[in-house]
């Protein structure tokens, strides 16, 4: 079952406890399986103790044991609850590995809370005896969410239950409305099964038991057909059963698509025998047989069964709220016909209660959640009576308190006194600290020092930091005191300011600013209660033998005393001066100067210094200021480099340095990233001598062809046989590999074995093996696996596998350039192709496959006549046979011998019928030429002058034919200019959307010379007609006409007339009719005018006529049948009107990567061992708020330019366009399965969701004009604007609400909002890496801000959409990233997440792997990288020195380099770099600088380019969710293979044209795969980053092939099951987000799982929840 992808974590086994030997063989099969633990449900003490034995042998694998007793029925013991367990408790407590489960009488808190104390077995005299958990089932049975029937719910209610000491009497007879019986089953479902009348339908091919969702399509067929269908009497039970089932398989045939283009698979399939059915609809569709039910086939499969009008269904098909009726209704008449019944059993209702529990469910209907609820608070209720006495503000609470909402009552604001007249004395800060926590004694502290008189940061509770603002604010306002007393001037402001409420609003002041986001109040003594905790994990951490002290000493000043460390009495006592530490207190006490003589005391004592500096660093203020003082005044230091993201300390330096008590020092002041040049010392200049000339490959001798044996033609014969049709065998993929690597190498084709790889043939050639692997993408498409050089050819013709087509893309232009290149004029492919026909009898596979090996035999030149190319073809057709194994049956003139060999009978041939039409055709020619001899009309006057061209171009023939052979083809076709036609397109629809497609059209097609002109034109108007046509004939002065003469004409305008019939044929019809039949005769009839007046009667246009597929049969498509011009020769006998729904349905898309078997990972088996996967940290999925909707409807539009059905789907549920109905139709009463418009309530169907809907999708998605109503109303044309004026007066007062005023106040204050754009990934890796946690979610979200967005507009970071617009740019066009016309960023706003795991727990869960993440850099502050420098040198001997960490030791190796190196790889296997790319000038230059220069540094090959995604000019800048929404892109190109292109690219700005490796793409590009990418983040204030992702293979490659194919198992599980979740959302059969209303633990067992580390909660599918 696991096998098969059902999510099952663990076995229960009923009905008794299996042998020791046979339980090891079950566990020994789960295990393989992946299945994590096996539950038993013993009967008695001696089945008990048998669970421990079986537990005891195997002590590593988690055995439950179930006990129920008597009293839950007797379904697995008829025991007293009790006895057993005391019997055998300490026996299954030796077991470890045991869960002990109680599972019988149970329903409220008060009967189940001694059991999980324990405290029953008390009342028997022992001590107490937990349990590990309890089962609830009864009592769940009838609760409002369970699918028991309403009428079973009733009669479980009206079951009155027995009490604990009575449950036995059931026994003997009914008792309480209960009965005992024997049976090994308690689950409906299988009772069903077994026992009744309507069975349980779901059921898998293997027997399986298993609910809807989980069957294939052909599996719901089959199992219909055996439930309804009389085998063996052969007969539907009912006719209406018949219907039931061709329903389905047409729904079926909607959801999975049809291979047959003209007819619907319920025509064909109803003459088949029932027992067929499945097997010919799988014939069909072969996915049928894996593919899952979706979730909107589940509700119509259930709609159908329940449908009225028809025999209700012999099955159950799903415990819901109509169980009951499903149950009962109609079940008299299978007495009256048993060989309809399953087994033919007349005895097929019992509903299984236990005894005592079921006096807990009196009430139905009664949500679970209110169940739990109190049973949940019953627990809480017991537990605080019992430990607090009742009393629950007795239950300690550690650290910061936090509301409901999640929010403290603590802040921290950043204060620069300067701006208050305070600069020159710090002292009188802390006096107003001071004075405010005099007046209310709250928390109010100075905790970070950071710059003498103009930076300090204050934590304190939100009431406190609102008074200290007002108080700063009033002295702000007062200035100093004239006395220059400090003390009573600030106790005066002070106190003003508590005389008056105050607001605690955390809002900027004169002199404070807050800092959002932290409501924890850092380094300040409310967290001193947490410094015993954190001494003691640093304590386990931090030993003597871990500490260099000589690294420590005179060294790292803590910032805790702003004193270089040293271990000495004074410096512990002055620790202990700041800290009042215990520890420093009980040195001290027995402190010794003799300590200091001995290396491993002074190695204790650091060790207990640094603990205790640690420890209270968090706690105590950080004490900066003295800590620059030190290191310039004290220490001397002349060179001052920060290492972090961004230069905050190097900044505060500065400030420092600037100031009157620095003047005189000279101190460079540095930062890593600013002043990499200045730090490393280098100069990246670039000269020419660095950049060598590569020789040129000799040129590739190409041989002339092999002379080859002729065989004679055909000879011309009045009367002969014709061939012997050849058997056609399909094409082999084998046969067309093997020809293009023999056409790519100029080799034969027997010089190409099948048993070698393309990489061995190629003989290092790296240029020439992946031509050849991009040669076959363009032939086989997605069909090449990865790696494709290294497979024998062979193999991989078996992966590329069956080909269902004809020639692909790659060798019809080989064979098209082949025969217009190398044969003579007149000689084209389709002569070829007719005459080996003709002569060789053969079909169209082995004509193909002769085809190839010509391919293979091109001759050196072009052939110069027909005999030649007849003799070239009849040699390849010679090779073919011989190569095939084949003898033909040529065309022959002797007639006597075909006379007695055919019986007397004879044919013409396909030659006789040539010679005698061409005869006819000269007798012709001859009356034409009499009579235009007559007339005076010259009929050789265009030979004539076509002889004098044709001898012009065999002369210029002869010498481009001279010219190839001494350059050769390859050379002739890469120097050749480009030409183009010239096109008129017309649209019915023109808009930006429709002169971007044709645009991008243009720019992927259009060739040099090439000209496309877009004009609006209806084709239904004659007005349009007459004038366009006029435009492209006619050439005026003015400009207003094109002069063109028609070579091509595609009249294919068309309107949709679905839905209508004979009987409902209305206007649209009628215009349908006009637009596709008469005007577009009527265009054509103008085109013909026009040529005729000008004379151009000799040239004829082409006109390409559009048919219909189907011909009109489908029925209900209005006139369109009569419009197809095909009808106007043959009309086809139309199907009659029906009302078959035969419109396709979306398909249901997972965008899990998919599992990789262990031969494809071959290639990359070296790195098996290599890594340390609990350090490897990867992503394991993604998800984003975007402008575009979430992060694959983003990706529709970012790589393919337009959203699928599927995604317009999704993006008008999320818009509200649509809602999923299952159900009655309010307006017709109909069940309805489907979409249906959410204003309108009228149906809409998948196919109809993208044309309706899109362009609404459009117009309110991505980057466009604001919308005021998504942004509180803010409306940027009628925007705020402050001008000074000067008034003479105050302002007249006005009358106003509260609320109006309080506005008013708000909206004229000092205010700004402070951003940042912060990369959270960093910390996760580092948690998971320094195994902190196995799990992390990593992220960032920025809404539009209104404030922001105008200092972004005047700062002239953003783009102006005024300017924009004015230069004709939509708002779609105006994010310009890489261009010479970008204009700054537009603003975005999202949200996005990535969940990160190590690589351990990811392939031990089965998570999909989306990428690894090989290198993260985020700048930090100087003194946490030194740290971190010191403890990896310190633990070097404890680290792998050959594992992931390799390179981190080593100074000569670039981070880049390394991480690269880790998993085999190199500079040159980066295949995409995702920019910040905001559109700024400065910002997309300075990156693409940094790629250049990286990438030369590392040593990437010049001209190997990098692809460049420059994602901002489709989402905008989203600011705090950017790096988020470019990581998921990044994990999208490596899953895909394909590289997006910035589609507003139209003219890359010259100055990048120095970067040589950055490729700037305006298309998206497809790749044969990505190896690994890197994401680059700028932001504002030089705060940044970088990430390496590498291909999921990578690290799939270092499991073994047992642990990879585990792996796989359990991927495949959760992409089902997410799959599932994500169709049942959807649908609507839940919310997308469930949101937990209470922890999945118990408050008993809330102190085990926080302290027990392996305490996991699993999912209990009945509530739908995860609980412990």
């Amino acid at each position: 079952m696991r096998a098969k992808g059902i999510p099952i974590a663990g076995l229960c086994i009923g009905g008794g406890v299996p042998s020791l030997d046979n339980a090891s063989v079950v566990i020994s099969s789960l295990r393989s399986a992946g299945i994590r633990y096996v539950a038993f449900k013993p009967s008695t003490v001696e089945t008990i103790q048998h669970v421990v034995n079986i537990a005891k042998a195997h002590p590593d694998f988690p055995v439950m044991l179930q006990w129920t007793g008597g009293r839950a029925g007797g379904h697995h013991s008829f025991e007293d609850f009790h006895q057993p367990i005391l019997k055998t408790y300490a026996s299954v407590r030796s077991c470890g590995n045991i869960v002990l489960v109680a599972g019988s009488g149970f329903g409220d808190a008060e009967s189940s809370f001694p059991y999980l104390t324990g405290d029953w077995s008390m009342a028997f005299g022992k001590a107490p005896m937990p349990f590990d958990g309890i089962l609830l089932g009864s009592r769940v049975m009838v609760a409002k969410e369970a699918g028991t029937a309403r009428a079973a719910k009733e009669l479980i209610a009206a079951t009155p239950g027995l009490a604990d000491s009575e449950w036995h009497k059931t026994y003997n007879g009914p008792s309480g409305g209960m009965l005992t019986i024997t049976s090994e089953y308690d689950e409906i479902i299988a009772r069903l099964n077994s026992d009744y009348t309507r069975p349980w339908f779901g059921r898998k091919a293997d027997g399986r038991v298993v609910d809807l969702e989980d069957m294939a399509y052909a599996e719901v067929i089959s199992r219909l057909v055996e439930l309804m269908y009389v085998k063996h009497q052969q007969r539907w039970v009912d006719k209406s059963y018949c219907q039931l089932a061709l329903d389905f398989i047409s729904r079926a045939e909607r959801r999975l698509g049809s291979d047959l283009p003209e007819m619907t698979t319920v025509p064909d399939i109803q003459d088949l025998p029932p027992t067929e059915l499945a097997l010919a609809f799988s014939k069909r569709h072969p996915t049928a047989e894996t593919q899952l039910l979706h979730s909107e086939d589940i509700q119509y499969f259930i709609s159908i069964c329940k449908r009225h009008g028809q025999k209700p269904v012999p099955f159950i098909p799903v415990l819901d709220g109509d169980f009951g009726t499903l149950f009962q209704k109609d079940s008299i008449w299978q007495l009256e016909d048993l060989e309809a019944v399953v087994d033919q059993d007349p005895q097929r209702v019992v509903i299984q209660q236990g005894p005592v529990s079921a006096r807990f469910s009196t009430t139905i209907d009664e949500p679970i959640k209110e169940i739990l609820d109190s049973i949940y608070q019953g627990h809480i209720s017991a537990l605080l009576t019992r430990n607090y006495n009742g009393d629950a503000a007795k239950i300690p609470i550690l650290a910061v308190e936090r509301d409901g909402q999640g929010h403290s009552q603590y802040g921290m604001v950043a204060i620069d006194p300067s701006r208050v007249g305070l600069a020159a004395d710090e002292h009188v800060l802390a006096q107003v600290v001071e004075a405010i926590c005099i007046h209310k004694n709250e928390l109010l502290e100075i905790v970070n020092y950071n710059v003498q008189g103009l930076q300090y940061v204050v934590a304190g509770t939100l009431f406190q930091l609102t008074a200290l603002r007002l108080v700063l604010d009033g002295i702000a306002k007062l200035g100093a005191p004239e006395d220059g007393k400090w003390d009573q001037h600030i106790s005066n402001i002070v106190g003003s300011v508590f005389d008056n409420p105050i607001d605690s609003q955390h809002m900027r002041g004169s002199a404070t600013i807050p800092l959002s986001g932290i409501d924890v109040p850092f380094h300040s003594s409310q967290l001193l209660s947490g410094v015993d905790g954190f001494r003691a994990l640093l304590q386990a951490k931090i030993t003597p033998e871990s500490v260099n002290y000589s690294a420590l000493h005179a060294c790292y000043i803590p910032n805790l005393t702003a004193v270089p460390f040293k271990v000495s009495k004074q410096y512990f006592e002055l620790v202990h001066s700041i800290t009042g530490s215990c520890v420093a207190a009980s040195v001290l006490s027995s402190w010794s100067d003799e300590l200091l003589e001995s290396a491993d005391e002074v190695a204790k004592l650091a060790a207990i210094l640094l603990i205790e500096l640690l420890s209270y660093q968090f706690a105590l203020p950080v004490q900066w200021i003295d800590t620059q003082d030190v290191m310039i005044n004290k220490l001397g230091i002349y060179r001052l480099v920060e290492i972090g993201a961004s230069p905050v300390l190097s900044g505060m330096a500065a400030m420092t340095l600037q100031s009157s008590g620095y003047a005189s020092k000279c101190v460079e002041v540095l930062h890593i990233e600013q002043d990499k040049d200045l730090i490393y010392y280098t100069q990246h200049l670039r000269s020419a001598t660095e950049l060598k000339q590569v020789d040129p490959q000799p040129p590739v001798q190409v041989p002339a062809t092999a002379p080859v044996p002729t065989i004679p033609t055909t000879p011309d014969s009045s009367m002969t046989n014709s061939p012997v049709p050849l058997v056609d065998v399909p094409l082999l993929a084998l046969d067309v590999i093997q020809t293009i690597v023999a056409h790519k190498t100029k080799c034969s084709l027997a010089d190409i074995p099948v048993q070698k790889s393309i990489k061995s043939m190629v003989s290092g050639k790296s240029t020439l093996q992946n031509e050849i692997i991009g040669d076959m993408h363009k032939e086989f498409g997605s069909k090449i696996p990865d790696r494709a050089e290294d497979l024998p050819l062979l193999e991989l013709a078996e992966a590329v596998g069956t080909l269902t087509g004809g020639l692909g893309k790659h060798t019809q232009v080989q064979l098209a350039r082949l025969f217009s290149n190398k044969m003579p004029s007149g000689f084209s492919l389709s002569v070829a192709q007719e005459t080996l026909q003709s002569v060789y009898g053969l079909g169209l596979q082995r004509l193909n496959a002769l085809l190839l090996v010509a391919l293979t035999m091109e001759p050196a030149s072009r052939l110069a006549s027909n005999d030649e190319a007849k003799a070239w073809l009849d040699a390849a057709a010679q090779a073919y046979a011989a190569k095939a194994g084949i003898s033909y049956s040529v065309t022959n003139n002797s007639g006597a011998d075909s006379s007695s060999s055919q019986a007397g009978t004879s044919a013409i041939s396909s030659a006789e019928m040539k010679r005698l039409q061409l005869k006819q055709h000269n007798h012709i020619w001859q009356q034409i030429q009499v009579l235009a001899s007559h007339a005076g009309i010259d009929l050789h006057k265009d030979t004539r002058l076509a002889e004098i061209k044709q001898a012009q171009a065999a002369g210029l023939q002869t010498k481009t034919d001279r010219i190839i052979a001494e350059l050769g083809d390859e050379f002739i076709d890469g120097v050749q200019p480009i030409g183009g036609a010239k096109v008129v397109a017309t649209t019915s629809s023109y808009s930006h959307k429709t002169t971007l497609f044709f645009e991008d059209m243009y720019r992927t097609y259009g060739a040099c010379g090439s000209e496309l002109i877009v004009v609006p034109f209806n084709q239904g108007s004659t007005n349009d007609i007459q004038h366009l046509v006029a435009y492209i004939y006619n050439l005026s002065e003015a400009g207003k006409g094109l002069g063109w003469d028609l070579d091509y004409v595609f009249p294919f305008a068309a309107m949709s007339d679905i839905g209508s019939f004979a009987t409902n044929l209305g206007s649209r019809s009628e215009l349908s009719q006009r637009v596709l039949l008469t005007n577009a005769l009527r265009l054509l009839g103008c085109i013909k005018a026009a040529k005729e007046q000008r004379g151009y009667n000799t040239r004829s246009s082409l006109v390409v006529l559009p048919l219909s597929p189907n011909h009109g049969i489908f029925g209900g498509d209005g006139l369109e049948s009569a419009l197809d011009y095909a009808a106007l020769l043959f009309k086809p006998q139309s199907k009659p009107e029906g009302t078959l729904d035969v419109g396709p349905l979306a398909k249901p898309k997972h965008h899990f990567p998919g599992s990789r078997q262990h031969e494809q990972l071959e290639h990359l088996r070296h790195l098996q061992g290599m890594v340390n996967l609990d350090k490897v940290v990867v992503i394991t999925g993604y998800g984003e708020v975007s402008p575009h909707g979430n992060a694959e409807t983003r990706w529709e539009m970012e790589a393919y330019g337009e959203f699928s059905l599927e995604g317009c789907i999704e993006l008008a549920w999320i818009m509200g366009l649509i809602k999923h109905v299952n159900g009655m139709l309010k307006a017709t009463g109909a069940t309805y399965i489907g979409w249906v418009d959410s204003k309108t309530e009228e149906p809409v169907h998948d196919t109809d969701i993208k044309p309706r809907y899109e362009e609404y999708i459009l117009a309110h998605t991505g980057i466009r004009l604001i919308e005021p109503e998504l942004v509180g109303g803010y409306d940027p044309k009628c925007h705020t604007v402050l001008r000074e004026i000067q008034i003479g007066h105050d302002m007249e007062p006005f009358d106003a609400s509260f609320e109006d005023a309080q506005a008013f106040k708000s909206n004229n204050g000092d205010y700004v909002d402070v951003w940042k754009n912060v990369l959270s990934i960093d910390a996760a890796i580092e948690t998971i890496q320094a195994g902190k946690a196995r799990v992390m979610l990593a992220g960032g979200v920025d809404d539009f801000v209104r404030e922001t967005s105008l200092e972004f507009a005047k700062m002239g970071a953003s783009s102006n959409s005024v300017d924009e617009l004015a230069k004709g740019r939509t708002p779609l066009e105006m994010s310009r990233p890489c261009t010479s016309t970008r204009g700054g960023f537009m603003e975005g706003q999202g949200a996005g997440i990535v969940t990160l795991m190590s690589a351990s727990a990811a392939v031990e869960f089965g998570a999909p792997i989306y990428g690894i993440i090989a290198m993260q850099q985020l700048e930090h502050q100087l003194t946490a990288l030194e740290a971190w420098r010191r403890k990896e040198l310190a633990e070097m001997s404890k680290n792998d020195i050959w594992g992931n960490e390799f390179w981190i030791r080593n100074p000569a190796i670039s981070p880049l380099r390394g991480s690269l190196a880790v998993w085999g790889l190199t500079a040159d296997d980066i295949g995409l770099a995702s920019f910040h790319g905001t559109s700024t000038a400065a910002n997309d230059k300075n990156e693409s600088d940094i790629l250049n220069m990286q990438l030369h540094k590392i040593g990437r090959t010049p001209g190997h380019v990098v692809p460049v995604v420059c994602q901002k000019w489709l989402t905008g800048h989203p600011k705090g969710a950017a790096a988020s929404f470019m990581l998921n892109g990044v994990l999208q190109s490596l899953r895909t293979g394909l590289v997006p292109g910035n589609r507003n690219a139209d003219n890359i700005d010259k100055e990048l044209e120095e970067y040589d490796y950055a490729l700037y793409l305006s298309k998206s590009i497809q790749t044969p795969g990505i190896k690994a990418a890197l994401l680059k983040s700028f932001g504002f204030g030089q705060v940044g980053g970088e990430l390496l992702v590498v291909h999921a293979d990578y690290l799939l490659a270092t499991l073994s092939q047992d642990r990879l194919e585990q792996y796989n198992v359990k991927l495949q599980q959760r992409t089902v099951k997410a799959s599932r979740y994500w169709q049942d959302t959807l649908v609507g059969n839940h919310p997308f987000v469930q949101v937990k209303s209470h922890p999945p633990y118990t408050a008993a067992q809330e102190n085990n799982v926080y302290l027990d580390p392996l305490a996991r909660a699993t999912y209990d599918k009945a509530s739908g929840k995860y609980k412990f």
